[in-house]
């Protein structure tokens, strides 16, 4: 049953409350806003500073120098820092290009490296005497990083696969001259070892000549040793060695 108007509410009825506003505060949130502005104003200057000074020093990091000193050419590349630089690489005997340039960059500079680390390895090769092989080769794999072209570490390569060649051959010819069936096998597992490698036409055709060559020593050799060794000539035995026969006395 309704509640007439006027009658004061009974237990059973629900006070409906008007929701209360939060006191104004807009004298403080008035003070922080320009403080907050002034530390975004702030972090974003940073930002922008430190974005220039990673591209100065990335710029920086990126300029190589030439310099020659002490019979040597040394490599200089920039630090990573708006200014400065540091000595990355000495090329003992390298001679300085005819033009210097102020400032090179990762290419011409890989360049410069690649050549001098070819010419040390056919100065090697060229010198009299037994080339040293492995210092041929080590001078060679130190130009492959500074390859900067296909064409250019696929010559490293092929440098390589010759020295290699040359190496297995050397000691196939050492093998094959003490004669024996067993270095005649030494022999050809070093041709066998060249053979593997990447060469072209010509170098594969000394090495199939240089197999063949060893293969019919061997057959020689395995010729020889079934021959039947020579019966020794005996003397027949009613003949004997002449003998002199005594002066007749004098008459």
């Amino acid at each position: 049953m309704s509640r007439r108007s006027g009658s004061p509410p009974t237990g059973t009825e629900k006070k409906i409350l008007r929701p209360v506003a939060p006191p104004e505060t807009g004298a403080c949130t008035k003070r922080l806003d320009p403080m907050a502005g002034m530390m975004a104003g702030l972090a974003a200057a940073v930002i922008i500073l430190m974005a220039l000074v990673i591209a100065v020093s990335s710029s920086n990091r990126a300029n190589y120098y030439l310099k020659a000193a002490n019979g040597a050419v040394e490599i200089w590349q920039g630090r990573f820092a708006p200014k400065g630089k540091e000595r990355i690489l000495i090329l003992p005997g390298a001679q300085s290009p005819p033009a210097l340039k102020d400032v090179y960059n990762e290419n011409e500079i890989n360049a410069i490296a690649f050549n001098y680390y070819i010419d040390r390895a056919d100065m090697l090769l060229e010198a009299p005497g037994m080339p040293d092989f492995s210092g041929i080769k080590l001078y060679l794999k130190m130009a492959l990083p500074y390859g900067i072209s296909d064409e250019m570490r696929q010559a490293a390569f092929d440098r390589l696969n010759t020295i290699d060649m040359m190496m297995y051959l050397y000691k196939a010819d050492v093998a094959a001259s003490k004669g024996t069936r067993a270095d005649f096998k030494k022999a050809l597992e070093y041709m066998g070892k060249a053979a593997a490698l990447q060469l072209n036409t010509a170098q594969s055709d000394l090495v199939k000549m240089k197999i063949q060559s060893i293969q019919e020593l061997m057959t020689a050799l395995q010729d020889k040793n079934l021959e039947p060794p020579n019966a020794p000539v005996n003397m027949p035995t009613d003949r004997h060695p002449s003998q002199l026969e005594p002066e007749s006395a004098a008459k």
